[in-house]
């Protein structure tokens, strides 16, 4: 059995800001996205480059806007079963 508190949490958060407007999914979608790109980016600056902004901030943004990323921010998966 899988554990699917925290897709439920998300689903109920999305549904409460943007009820059935797809915006607000999209706007909480993004903003999960650039808190998570925001935690890489630091952990880079304090762990894997020791402090150095400009490779942080580059890995950071790459992080940001690969394109692997975009069916996480784009798509809204229907609730699990």
């Amino acid at each position: 059995m899988k554990f699917k508190l925290p897709s439920l949490f998300l689903f109920r958060a999305n549904h409460f800001f943007g009820a059935l407007d797809p915006l607000g999914y999209h706007v909480i979608n993004i903003s999960l996205h650039a808190a998570a790109s925001a935690l890489f980016t630091y952990l880079c600056l304090s762990v894997i480059f020791a402090g150095d902004v400009t490779l942080s901030g580059c890995a950071g943004s790459l992080f940001a806007v690969h394109p692997i990323h975009t069916e996480a921010v784009s798509i809204c998966p229907p609730p699990p079963q």
